[in-house]
């Protein structure tokens, strides 16, 4: 896709109709779309439906998906089975795969899995946004989307929450299946529950009041604002914006100006990953950039990714480590990738590096989302306790210095063992964290790992890594 292009969902459908010696109009009758309305699809203003695109495949020779939309916006469309090839390994955590439209899915345990882990690491009191449907008791300038990924790292959240607050915005906040865009029901098949799902989705917001809806996804941004752009060009108005949250925060700062109230200075230099999987995610991870250089101490040195390790260009794609020898050579390679920009810390646009990059954190590199640097910044931030837990690698250590907060929602100890179990896996481990000689507290020579989960911190003493076990 032309990421220069202004047109928010520009894709090659003129380019494969001059190709195939096709007039606008012969297409439009062959798919079945009015000719008006065929126009603004082509010219980028709106996307097809799923139904629409299944139609204009034949109608325009019988092309691959691929070759009209580029992956973000064929997963926007719901059409990532449509020869656009399948996500490599690793997707599977973060939404259901494209497959065949009689498959059922189990929508219910996609969801409940992400709360679960959620809940492992938030405590009930510390949860400041809606799961679950809720009468609007105030009207809101603003209506924070969170999505459905950032639960399984929920610090970011908590972060969001407490920037909006310290910043002054008058705001509600959802997460999860009550404020869905709908795409993972149309990539399987199910496109009229995606419509549904989305359609319900901007009644709910509607119904706070809020003139502009800030979305955690950039795959969010696109869905809601395709949906604004088609009932916008319908006649049927545009009650609401729809705006990326990093795009959100750069422009509220940018309007505060000297009103900001900066509490500390973060002494950090930072690379960002590039990400250009769409016009959407390349203007978001341009913006990174833009709202990291507002922050007191930041030093944003540039990009990283494009000429990196393969699994870190694509991180969304990548295969995941098997062995422990694996996380410690990526660990190596991006270590050494940002010390040679001079870097201390990686950061990004997307929710998903903050988990699929977690792995990889040390002492010595951090991986944090601009969110959380502003949050340390405004002297409100939370710790990242998803990635203390990935650290640790240690199932029963989780399991019990997360007790307050897994108690704290009623979750069988059981399920919380099982949540726990899923959250770290032993390879990650950067070293023992309990006594294997049986002396601990009593001339024990191991090099032992310290870890505090709820507090977000871990101390990987000298020679403690070379001792981890797989």
């Amino acid at each position: 896709m032309a990421q220069g292009n202004a047109a928010p969902f520009r894709g090659r459908l003129q380019e494969e109709r001059e190709a195939a010696g096709l007039t606008a109009d012969a297409v439009a009758t062959a798919a079945g779309i009015d000719p008006n309305w065929y126009a603004h699809i082509e010219a980028g203003r709106v996307l097809p439906t799923l139904e629409e695109f299944n139609r204009l495949l034949p109608a325009l020779g019988g092309p691959e998906g691929s070759r009209l939309y580029d992956i973000g916006l064929l997963n926007t469309i719901g059409a990532l089975g449509m020869g656009a090839g399948r996500p490599g390994a690793g997707r599977e955590r973060t939404g259901p795969q494209p497959t065949d439209p009689g498959h059922k899915f189990d929508y219910a345990r996609f969801y409940e899995r992400r709360i679960e882990i959620e809940h492992m690491l938030v405590s009930k009191d510390e949860q400041t946004w809606m799961e679950r449907e809720a009468a609007p008791d105030r009207a809101v300038d603003v209506f924070v989307n969170m999505s459905c990924g950032p639960q399984e790292i929920p610090h970011l959240m908590l972060n969001t929450v407490s920037v909006l607050r310290a910043l002054g915005i008058s705001f509600a906040a959802a997460a999860g299946p009550i404020t869905c865009c709908g795409t993972y029901y149309r990539n399987t098949g199910q496109a009229q529950a995606g419509y549904r799902m989305h359609d319900a989705s901007v009644a709910r917001r509607a119904a706070w009041g809020a003139t502009t809806t800030v979305h955690w996804c950039t795959g969010c941004e696109m869905t809601f604002t395709e949906g604004t752009k088609r009932r916008e060009l319908s006649g049927g108005g545009t009650p609401v914006r729809d705006v990326q949250l990093i795009s959100y925060l750069d422009e509220t700062l940018r309007a505060m100006g000297d009103k900001v109230p900066w509490q500390k200075p973060v002494e950090t230099r930072v690379l960002v990953q590039r990400l250009d999987i769409t016009r959407v995610t390349t203007v978001a991870t341009d913006r990174v950039v833009d709202l990291l250089g507002q922050v007191p101490g930041v030093e944003v040195l540039g990009f990283v990714g494009k000429d990196g390790p393969e699994w870190l260009c694509d991180p969304q794609r990548q295969k995941p480590p098997t062995t422990p020898e694996e996380v410690r050579v990526r660990r190596a390679e991006l270590t050494e990738l940002a010390r040679s920009g001079g870097a201390d810390t990686i950061s990004f646009q997307h929710f998903s590096p903050a988990r699929i990059l977690a792995p990889y954190a040390s002492d010595e590199i951090a991986i944090r989302h601009p969110v959380s640097i502003i949050a340390e910044a405004l002297g409100c931030e939370h710790p990242d306790r998803y990635q203390a837990a990935l650290r640790s690698g240690d199932p029963e250590v989780a399991l019990e210095q997360l007790r307050p907060n897994w108690e704290s929602w009623g979750m069988s100890e059981e399920l919380a063992r099982r949540v726990a179990v899923d959250l770290c896996d032993p390879i990650y481990a950067e070293g023992p964290t309990r006594c294997t000689c049986g002396r601990e507290g009593g001339g024990c020579a191991e090099r032992l790992v310290s870890v505090d989960i709820l507090s977000g911190t871990v101390d990987v003493p000298a020679g403690a890594a070379a001792a981890a076990t797989p």
